[in-house]
């Protein structure tokens, strides 16, 4: 459920046409996970990076919005 919003410029720089929303088999979007020492773990949803397997090429997007954070919550517990 994680909308992905990308530039113009950064589908050109993806070899992904500036008009095309990226979805589906045409991209693949990563999240860094943080684990902190008492098993707490987070994402990067505010960055994060979109590959085109295609062209094996990809970089990190930044997001404008602040819908996410670069610390979301996916863990509170002890992960051992």
């Amino acid at each position: 459920d994680y909308p992905l919003a990308t530039t113009k410029e950064e589908l050109e720089s993806l070899g992904l046409p500036p008009d095309q929303r990226p979805g589906g088999a045409d991209v693949s979007c990563l999240a860094i996970l943080v684990v902190t020492e008492n098993g707490h773990i987070s994402a990067n949803l505010l960055a994060p990076i979109v590959i085109n397997p295609a062209r094996r090429v990809g970089l990190q997007t930044i997001r404008t919005d602040s819908i996410y954070s670069h610390r979301h919550p996916v863990w509170e517990g002890p992960c051992w």
